[in-house]
């Protein structure tokens, strides 16, 4: 089972304003949405679940399944959707539905609970043209450290560039 990380960045590290705010361009959402289209599960935190839900992008997407990573039982599961309290729940069902891939998009709090798992096998990050004084980091504080070999460089937009990084290969 491949767990590929996309997250779009400011180029000081924010995937989002402190109140949650993603001003991207046109050119990353079009490259969200097109890579997103490309994993049949989806994987957020609840956060981002919710923001998700409220601004309508999940319908853009249209995931086969999604899974959220939720501790406190806020939302119900349904049709399409499991509800897990874990990133082992996560791996564990992905495995048992034969999943060969899945996409994991965010928000800081589930990115460390996947690295620190070591369950992250490649991370996309889309660099913005923005830097945010105060907000989101890519990564929440915590006690892992992981080596990642570049795997490739693209423009994606005017000023926007996608990075792909190989997670835990010798550099």
């Amino acid at each position: 089972m491949k767990l590929v990380l996309y997250m779009a960045q400011t180029v000081n590290g924010m995937i989002a304003r402190s109140n949650g705010e993603t001003p991207w361009s046109e050119a990353e959402w079009k490259s969200f949405f097109k890579t997103a289209k490309e994993y049949p599960v989806l994987v957020m935190g609840s956060k981002t679940y919710n923001i998700m839900i409220k601004s309508k992008e999940l319908e853009k997407i249209s995931p086969k399944l999604i899974i959220v990573l939720s501790h406190k039982n806020k939302i119900k599961p349904q049709k399409g959707l499991v509800v897990v309290h874990s990133p082992r729940e996560v791996i564990n069902y992905l495995n048992q539905q034969k999943c060969p891939s899945a996409l994991l998009i965010g928000g800081a709090k589930t990115n460390i609970a996947f690295l620190n798992e070591h369950f992250i096998n490649e991370i996309i990050v889309d660099v913005e043209p923005l830097v945010f004084g105060k907000g989101i980091p890519l990564f929440a504080e915590g006690v892992v450290e992981a080596r990642l070999r570049l795997a490739g460089i693209k423009k994606i937009g005017i000023n926007t560039v996608q990075l792909r990084y190989k997670v835990g290969e010798v550099v």
